[in-house]
Order: C-alpha cells, then structure tokens, then sequence
C-alpha cells in the first residue's frame, strides 16, 4: 500500500501522527498532472473521460480525469486551507 504524503488522513482511514511531515497541496497537482500528461500523450488516452463502457463492462478513457479524483483533490485543497496555521498581517 503506498504512501498518501499529502493527506492527514492514511489509506487505512486513520489519521496520521500530529508531527509527520507531510507535502503541500501543489505537490498533489503537480502528481495529478503528470498523470493527465502520461494517460493522455503517452498512452494515447487524451482529455477523455474516465467512464465504465457499458458494453464490455470496462474503464475507458484518461483515469486522471475522472470525476473521483477531481472530488477528491477539492476536497484535499479545502482540508489543507482549514488545517494551515493562521497568517499574521503586520
């Protein structure tokens, strides 16, 4: 099982350790757009969307682009913006 680094919250549903280090918010959408490049050049996939085929049962398109990690990198992003320590303007 790997590692989710920016999350607070581990695979398994646990919170992780108060002081763990973890990576940034840009860190995420730097990952996700790798995998948009990669699924999409690379792989031939492009922008499609990530859908099940109704016909032969199977997932087709740009698994980048699904609607599941979109909903999660929001939901990422709000986390991180509620859990940021305060910033004082002087």
């Amino acid at each position: 099982m790997t590692e989710s680094r920016c999350d607070e919250i581990s695979l398994d549903g646990k919170p992780k350790p108060v002081g763990k280090l973890r990576s940034k918010y840009t860190h995420a959408q730097k990952m996700r757009a790798s995998m948009t490049h990669i699924f999409g050049r690379d792989l031939g996939l492009g922008k499609r969307d990530w859908t099940k085929n109704e016909q032969t049962g199977r997932m087709t398109g740009n698994p980048s682009t699904s609607h599941l990690l979109g909903t999660y990198m929001v939901s990422l992003q709000n986390r991180k913006v509620r859990n940021c320590p305060p910033v004082y303007l002087l």
